[in-house]
């Protein structure tokens, strides 16, 4: 299953370590660096969130 990580860099919640081990747990990852992004990135940067949603639905997802 593919997946879409949104991952801020300055989230005070999820630590170092973290989005490695997601990425180790899906395979078939996106990651999405939100530079100086919390732990609720599409407050920090909705645009950002939005263009990488459909970008990557349009590319990892909808195959049909």
């Amino acid at each position: 299953m593919p997946v879409l990580l949104p991952w801020g860099d300055s989230d005070p919640t999820y630590k170092a370590g973290w989005l490695q081990r997601y990425e180790q747990l899906f395979p078939r990852h996106r990651s999405l660096i939100i530079a100086g992004g919390g732990h609720v990135p599409q407050e920090d940067d909705p645009l950002l969130i939005a263009k990488a949603i459909r970008e990557w639905w349009e590319s990892d997802v909808d195959r049909g």
